[in-house]
């Protein structure tokens, strides 16, 4: 079977290595002129189960993430060690101590690996603390992704099990033929496809409104922000504080994420020097902004965060995931196996 995957972010990379990995024939084709060019290497790299999903609300989907957060773990089984994912455990409070025991209560007693961390446990971890919570809450099993080299692995990784990618190569329109979609069309060739898979996130809508197929995806403005090392601060943790969400890279440079909805660069660069001085001591005059970086979120419009066949094509799949990061490899997985029935 020859399979067409349209994106060539994290989620592309992931169903391209997993069909590749099957035995199938796959192409990858990205407008941009190399891998992770779009909102991939915007994205803060925190991989996490807990974050944004309410256990009691919609256990179904804290299930799906506890599952996803494993697979990055057996990903790094697999890969012999190349996963660029590494454990840190996060801490996070919130802004009275009762919300943070809600927080702990909810995500324990639906079995995630959380503990309560103490006062003086935090000030040891986190010196420069300006105001010490009563505690935190340790999610033991979150870490971060290096989503630019993971993307580029899993291109690598395809690319040996024969899958093919072109890159500065944009998709003008998708072919049909008795019902079914038969490959697609650039402005130099043509592409016979038997399974047709759009990763592409926020640049879809045109390719399935001839089609007559209603755009999935919404659009939520992120920002990533980088400042360049600060001499004596460190950080083990991801930290997500009322004020601040922040990691330090391995090179010691810290890096934010901000929501950039109606900011502009200068704004969110503010924004995040505000929340790093209101949580953390003697930094000031001491932030320097190495980049910002706003970018489009795609977020799906369905209430499931995967992907989903196109209405009225059984080979078309729109490959939307929220977050992205977090559930791309459990759910290429799951797409490649519905793939490979086709």
């Amino acid at each position: 079977m020859r399979a067409v995957v349209v994106g060539s972010g994290i989620c592309g990379a992931s169903i391209a290595f997993e069909l590749a990995k099957a035995g199938h024939e796959v192409v990858v084709v990205e407008e941009l002129n190399g891998p992770a060019g779009g909102v991939t290497s915007s994205a803060m790299g925190w991989i996490n189960a807990a974050i944004g999903v309410e256990p009691e609300e919609n256990p179904a989907l804290y299930a799906l993430r506890q599952e996803a957060l494993e697979a990055h773990y057996q990903w790094g089984r697999d890969f012999g060690g190349d996963w660029p994912f590494r454990q840190t455990a996060s801490l996070i409070w919130e802004k009275t101590a009762d919300e943070t025991e809600c927080f702990f209560q909810k995500h324990n007693q639906a079995g995630a690996a959380i503990r309560r961390v103490g006062a003086g446990e935090l000030k040891r971890k986190i010196p420069r603390l300006r105001d010490v919570p009563e505690y935190a809450a340790l999610l033991e099993r979150d870490g971060v992704l290096d989503t630019v080299a993971a993307t580029e692995l899993l291109l690598k990784l395809a690319g040996s099990f024969g899958c093919q990618a072109l890159f500065n190569t944009k998709i003008i329109g998708i072919l049909e033929e008795n019902g079914r979609v038969s490959g697609v069309r650039t402005r130099d060739l043509t592409l016979k496809a038997d399974a047709l898979v759009l990763a592409n996130g926020t640049r879809m809508k045109p390719l399935l409104a001839p089609l007559g197929i209603e755009d999935p995806v919404d659009v939520s403005p992120a920002a990533l922000v980088r400042l360049e090392k600060v001499l004596g601060f460190s950080l083990e943790e991801i930290i997500c504080a009322p004020n601040v969400e922040v990691r330090q890279l391995q090179d010691g440079r810290l890096q934010v994420a901000e929501d950039a909805v109606g900011l502009n660069e200068a704004a969110v660069a503010s924004k995040a020097k505000a929340g790093l001085l209101a949580t953390f001591n003697d930094l000031e005059g001491r932030l320097d902004i190495e980049s910002v970086r706003i970018s489009g979120r795609p977020m799906p419009r369905t209430h499931w965060p995967m992907t989903h066949r196109a209405a009225g094509f059984d080979n078309l799949w729109t490959f939307v995931l929220h977050p992205g990061v977090i559930l791309a490899p459990l759910a290429a997985r799951r797409l490649a196996s519905e793939i490979g029935f086709l």
